[in-house]
């Protein structure tokens, strides 16, 4: 990757981790704000998940991705609880119906 499109607490994390996250809705809830409080620290180079982990992990990744970018991905990791939390809880409630 090139220079960091990013800019902030997001841009240049000084450690890398890789990370996997399990499924089920109560962890589905939790990832966006853990990942992107690990996202400050560390830049992920591994991701991957089950079920709703595998969700939270796509999202990882292209938020990981547009860090490295210049453009509109650039500012992924921010504001994302709020913006995964939402999608998630609409794609789990229409399983429910």
């Amino acid at each position: 990757m090139t220079d960091s499109g990013s800019d902030g607490k997001y841009a240049r994390p000084s450690k890398v981790c890789d990370v996997v996250m399990k499924g089920g809705i109560t962890s589905g809830v939790v990832y966006p704000r853990a990942l992107t409080t690990l996202a400050e620290e560390y830049r992920f180079a591994c991701i991957g998940g089950t079920s709703a982990g595998a969700v939270a992990a796509v999202a990882a990744a292209a938020a990981e991705y547009g860090r490295h970018i210049k453009g509109p991905g650039s500012s992924a990791w921010k504001g994302c609880p709020m913006r995964w939390g939402a999608i998630s809880c609409r794609c789990f409630n229409r399983r429910r119906h």
